[in-house]
């Protein structure tokens, strides 16, 4: 292995999980609300306001 990478390795902190799940989430909910946009059957149909915010309850 080359001796840049191994030094590298060792000084770089170890991945949180918990970050890294958050993430992975957010990346999913922001492909959700893309989808969501394109509308049925890919038409320019406007999203919704549930779809828009979700935590704004009507």
């Amino acid at each position: 292995m080359n001796l840049w990478t191994n030094i590298r390795r060792w000084l770089s902190p170890d991945p949180d999980p918990e970050a890294e799940a958050e993430a992975k989430r957010m990346q999913l909910e922001r492909e959700t609300i893309k989808t969501s946009q394109l509308g049925v059957g890919g038409t320019n149909m406007p999203p919704t306001p549930d779809v828009l915010d979700p935590k704004n309850e009507r």
